[in-house]
């Protein structure tokens, strides 16, 4: 793997929405494996173990693959071909803003200011494209995230539901609208933070399946 000379973002809504991903992802997992599970499994060591073991597989694989996509080169800088060979008919041409030739399916970023090879888009939560060279871990980045996000808000529901009781509509509004939850007041402070980190999961469960289906898995 090639890794690429300028890795941060290049844009403030890359970094921002990049700043967002390395402050949720951490969150999520101590609330999951430090607050959620041993809540749970207080008295069954050996279920809390299993699933320590696979809440930090999970998040493993998600540091490593976000790690990977970031670092990872998939430029066409590596492509180095003979003028000969590059045939128009082929699909290749010439980039004017790199001025160099392009391989089929590539194109230019304006944000990172260089072609892609087989570009499949800029994603501002890794502040980098997707490409050929990372595209692999890019799926596998989404595949664990979502993997990670259906955990949380799975178990995350019974502790959320156990702590407090159904109230119409003040419960429909703090569902809806997360932040709504500092102003409406909850049992503690600490237990709105927790709503929020549950809503969290469950929006993020969402969008994240909606990204799964537009990349074929």
């Amino acid at each position: 793997m090639i890794i690429r000379k300028k890795i941060w973002p290049r844009s403030i809504g890359d970094l921002l929405s990049m700043i967002f991903v390395l402050v949720i992802v951490p969150l999520m997992y101590w609330f999951g494996l430090w607050i959620v599970l041993p809540t749970l499994y207080n008295n069954e060591i050996l279920l809390y173990s299993l699933h320590f073991v696979l809440g930090n597989f999970i998040m493993l694989n998600i540091v490593g693959n976000f790690t990977y996509t970031v670092l990872c080169d998939t430029s066409t800088k590596r492509c180095i071909v003979p003028v000969s060979t590059a045939r128009a008919a082929d699909g290749w041409r010439l980039c004017a803003v790199c001025e160099c030739l392009s391989p089929p399916r590539s194109w230019h970023c304006n944000t990172c200011d260089i072609c892609i090879l087989k570009r499949d888009h800029h994603c501002v939560f890794t502040g980098c494209c997707v490409g050929y060279h990372n595209h692999r871990y890019f799926v596998m980045f989404l595949s664990y995230l979502f993997l990670g996000a259906a955990y949380a808000f799975f178990y995350g529901s019974f502790f959320i539901w156990s702590r407090t009781s159904f109230e119409f509509p003040m419960s429909i509004i703090k569902m809806v609208f997360p932040v709504a939850i500092f102003f409406f007041g909850f049992d503690s402070s600490i237990d709105q933070f927790y709503l929020l980190l549950y809503v969290v999961s469950a929006v993020g469960k969402t969008m994240l399946e909606r990204c799964l289906e537009n990349d074929g898995i």
